[in-house]
Protein backbone atom coordinates (compact mmCIF):
# COMPACT_ATOMS: atom_id res chain seq x y z
CA UNK A 1 0.00 0.00 0.00
CA UNK A 2 1.70 3.06 -1.14
CA UNK A 3 0.53 6.05 1.16
CA UNK A 4 2.18 8.92 -0.41
CA UNK A 5 5.19 10.49 -2.07
CA UNK A 6 7.66 12.02 0.08
CA UNK A 7 8.86 15.12 0.40
CA UNK A 8 12.32 17.14 1.13
CA UNK A 9 11.81 17.40 5.20
CA UNK A 10 14.14 14.45 6.74
CA UNK A 11 12.32 12.14 8.68
CA UNK A 12 14.01 12.76 12.08
CA UNK A 13 11.95 16.69 12.23
CA UNK A 14 9.56 15.57 10.46
CA UNK A 15 8.15 13.49 13.37
CA UNK A 16 7.09 16.91 15.78
CA UNK A 17 6.05 18.57 12.55
CA UNK A 18 3.92 16.22 10.73
CA UNK A 19 3.20 13.18 11.72
CA UNK A 20 1.29 11.70 9.06
CA UNK A 21 4.40 12.75 6.79
CA UNK A 22 6.71 10.83 9.26
CA UNK A 23 4.71 7.74 8.98
CA UNK A 24 5.11 7.96 5.15
CA UNK A 25 8.96 8.30 5.39
CA UNK A 26 9.57 5.65 7.76
CA UNK A 27 6.97 3.20 5.04
CA UNK A 28 9.37 4.17 2.59
CA UNK A 29 12.61 3.85 4.16
CA UNK A 30 11.32 0.19 5.38
CA UNK A 31 10.47 -0.98 1.93
CA UNK A 32 13.55 0.28 0.28
CA UNK A 33 15.45 -1.15 2.95
CA UNK A 34 17.33 2.09 3.97
CA UNK A 35 17.66 1.00 7.34
CA UNK A 36 20.62 3.59 8.13
CA UNK A 37 17.95 6.51 7.63
CA UNK A 38 14.93 5.69 10.14
CA UNK A 39 14.60 7.38 12.73
CA UNK A 40 14.83 4.51 15.25
CA UNK A 41 14.51 5.96 18.41
CA UNK A 42 10.84 7.45 17.38
CA UNK A 43 9.99 4.63 15.44
CA UNK A 44 10.40 2.10 18.89
CA UNK A 45 8.28 4.35 20.65
CA UNK A 46 5.66 4.26 18.00
CA UNK A 47 5.72 0.56 18.54
CA UNK A 48 5.62 0.50 21.67
CA UNK A 49 2.94 2.64 22.26
CA UNK A 50 0.94 0.15 19.16
CA UNK A 51 1.18 -2.51 21.96
CA UNK A 52 -0.05 -0.43 24.74
CA UNK A 53 -3.06 0.47 22.73
CA UNK A 54 -3.93 -3.10 21.58
CA UNK A 55 -3.93 -4.32 24.99
CA UNK A 56 -5.77 -1.61 26.35
CA UNK A 57 -8.61 -1.98 23.58
CA UNK A 58 -8.93 -5.49 25.21
CA UNK A 59 -8.58 -4.26 29.30
CA UNK A 60 -11.65 -1.28 27.50
CA UNK A 61 -13.64 -4.27 25.91
CA UNK A 62 -13.49 -6.64 28.89
CA UNK A 63 -14.41 -4.09 31.46
CA UNK A 64 -17.71 -2.62 29.22
CA UNK A 65 -18.24 -6.73 28.88
CA UNK A 66 -18.23 -7.36 32.61
CA UNK A 67 -20.20 -4.34 33.49
CA UNK A 68 -22.85 -4.99 31.28
CA UNK A 69 -23.06 -8.67 32.76
CA UNK A 70 -22.92 -7.51 36.61
CA UNK A 71 -25.99 -5.31 35.25
CA UNK A 72 -27.52 -7.91 33.77
CA UNK A 73 -26.79 -10.91 36.34
CA UNK A 74 -28.29 -8.02 39.69
CA UNK A 75 -30.46 -6.32 37.80
CA UNK A 76 -32.38 -8.91 36.06
CA UNK A 77 -35.66 -6.92 36.59
CA UNK A 78 -34.25 -4.17 34.76
CA UNK A 79 -32.76 -6.41 31.85
CA UNK A 80 -32.77 -4.28 28.35
CA UNK A 81 -31.98 -5.32 25.20
CA UNK A 82 -29.32 -2.60 25.16
CA UNK A 83 -27.43 -4.43 27.81
CA UNK A 84 -27.56 -7.57 25.70
CA UNK A 85 -26.67 -5.56 22.82
CA UNK A 86 -23.43 -3.88 24.60
CA UNK A 87 -22.43 -7.35 25.69
CA UNK A 88 -22.90 -9.08 22.12
CA UNK A 89 -20.70 -5.89 20.81
CA UNK A 90 -17.97 -6.37 23.31
CA UNK A 91 -17.61 -9.95 23.06
CA UNK A 92 -17.57 -9.39 18.92
CA UNK A 93 -14.47 -6.76 19.96
CA UNK A 94 -13.06 -8.55 21.75
CA UNK A 95 -12.93 -11.59 19.49
CA UNK A 96 -11.44 -9.55 16.57
CA UNK A 97 -8.84 -8.44 19.29
CA UNK A 98 -7.89 -11.59 19.48
CA UNK A 99 -7.86 -13.09 15.95
CA UNK A 100 -5.70 -10.13 14.95
CA UNK A 101 -3.30 -10.49 17.62
CA UNK A 102 -3.43 -14.13 19.02
CA UNK A 103 -1.25 -13.12 21.55
CA UNK A 104 -3.25 -10.95 23.16
CA UNK A 105 -5.59 -14.10 24.82
CA UNK A 106 -3.09 -14.82 26.57
CA UNK A 107 -2.99 -11.38 27.88
CA UNK A 108 -6.32 -11.15 28.62
CA UNK A 109 -6.38 -14.50 30.81
CA UNK A 110 -3.62 -13.61 32.74
CA UNK A 111 -5.20 -13.40 36.36
CA UNK A 112 -3.93 -10.26 37.20
CA UNK A 113 -5.37 -8.18 34.36
CA UNK A 114 -8.60 -10.40 35.06
CA UNK A 115 -8.74 -9.43 38.21
CA UNK A 116 -8.11 -5.77 37.95
CA UNK A 117 -10.74 -5.69 34.83
CA UNK A 118 -13.17 -6.75 37.36
CA UNK A 119 -12.69 -4.78 39.96
CA UNK A 120 -13.15 -1.99 37.59
CA UNK A 121 -16.23 -3.18 36.25
CA UNK A 122 -17.73 -3.77 40.11
CA UNK A 123 -17.21 -0.40 41.07
CA UNK A 124 -18.31 1.08 37.74
CA UNK A 125 -21.32 -1.14 38.01
CA UNK A 126 -21.95 -0.66 41.69
CA UNK A 127 -22.18 3.13 41.08
CA UNK A 128 -24.40 2.73 37.54
CA UNK A 129 -27.13 0.79 39.34
CA UNK A 130 -26.70 2.57 42.99
CA UNK A 131 -25.22 -0.47 44.97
Amino acid sequence: MKLATLTSIPSHKSYGQDYYLWVVEQVSLLQSSQLQDLDLVNLVSELEDIGKREKRSVKNNLVVLLINLLKYQFQSEYQSSSWLTTIIEHRLRLRDNFEDSPSLQSYAANPSVLKRCYEVACDRASHEIGL
